[in-house]
This record gives C-alpha cells, sequence and structure tokens, in this order.
C-alpha cells in the first residue's frame, strides 16, 4: 500500500508541475488564480492518470491495487466536479458562453453533458465489489471521459505551435488517458 499512496503522491506533484508551468508559468492565467483554475486542472489530469492505473490494475487482475485506484480516481473526481461547479463562470471559460445571454453555447452544453454523463457513469459502473469483473460499464466511463475532454478542447490540439511552452494542452493528455483506460478495461475473451 505504501507504493501506492507513493504513485499517488508522484501523480500529483507531476500533474501540478506540468499545470502550473503550461497555465501559469507560459501560460495567461495569474499565479492567483492557482488554487482554483490550475488546481481544476491538477485534479482534472490526475483523475484522467488515476483511471488508467485504476484500468491497468483491473486488467492485470490486482484487487488491492485497483480498489486502492477506485478511491483515490473518485476522490480526484468528486474535487473536479466541486471545482468545476464553483468557476464555470463565462469570465473562467469564455469559449462555453453565448456572450449576449450569459447562456451555454453548443459546446458548452455538450462539455457539461458529457461531464455529467461521465460522473454518473463513473459511480454506477465502477463499483468496488465488481472491480475485477469485466464489463461495458467501465468501457463505458472511459470513453465518456474522453468525449467530455475532447468536446472541451479539441481544437487546441492541433495548433502545436499555440501551445504555452510548447506542452500540449491538459486536455489532450487526459483523451490519452481515458483512451487507454478503454483499451485497459476492454472485455478479454478467456478461452479457445
Amino acid at each position: 500500500m505504501k507504493k501506492l499512496w507513493l504513485q499517488l503522491i508522484l501523480l500529483l506533484l507531476v500533474s501540478a508541475l506540468y499545470a502550473i508551468l503550461r497555465y501559469v508559468n507560459f501560460g495567461p492565467i495569474p499565479a492567483a488564480q492557482i488554487p482554483l483554475n490550475v488546481g481544476n486542472k491538477v485534479t482534472a489530469v490526475a483523475a484522467a492518470g488515476a483511471l488508467v492505473l485504476l484500468a491497468y490494475a483491473h486488467y492485470r487482475r490486482q484487487d488491492e491495487a485497483g480498489q486502492y485506484w477506485l478511491k483515490a480516481a473518485g476522490t480526484l473526481v468528486l474535487i473536479h466536479v466541486l471545482i468545476s461547479l464553483s468557476i464555470l463562470t463565462p469570465g473562467n471559460y469564455k469559449r462555453f458562453f453565448i456572450p449576449e445571454s450569459g447562456r451555454y453555447n453548443p459546446i458548452g452544453q455538450w462539455f457539461v453533458l458529457m461531464g455529467i454523463l461521465a460522473t454518473v457513469a463513473w459511480w454506477k459502473w465502477l463499483r468496488p465489489q465488481e472491480l475485477l469483473q469485466p464489463g461495458w460499464g467501465k468501457v463505458l466511463v472511459a470513453a465518456l471521459v474522453g468525449v467530455h475532454v475532447t468536446v472541451m478542447d479539441s481544437a487546441g490540439w492541433f495548433t502545436p505551435e499555440k501551445w504555452f511552452g510548447g506542452m500540449p494542452p491538459i486536455s489532450l493528455w487526459g483523451a490519452i488517458f481515458a483512451l487507454a483506460a478503454v483499451g485497459l478495461f476492454w472485455p478479454r475473451r478467456t478461452g479457445p
């Protein structure tokens, strides 16, 4: 268990360092916004990283590691959702809102909907007692996480000249992690 705890600390430190370098040091977010705006990015990418580690434990049929990563990832998702709800405003996320009305534009609506569906699917299909059982629900969770981050920012993935400090957006890392989790959760045949 100590090794898993250290892996979680390393995941959080790497996520925090990456987010601070990309968005504060090289990007437009002021250091005063680290607790929530940057913290939200940290918890999002760390949750996606923990999802991959959870999927890897599932793939390897490692119940203890799987239970640990299920709790860690679930906690990070909860923190991410709560921070997101507190900062999802036109002032922080202009690209999701119609300027004249302050309502969600189509991209904002799909982004929020996919986040809600991913969260609901998470709590429905990632259960401790069923962690090592095969099932399409786990694949659906990872796929919905991938769609959530793809809707959010995929346009920025294809313009590396605009990447702050040459560092890929956290949403791209989230999509890569979600795709890896889909592959690891994919049900395998166990016979001839």
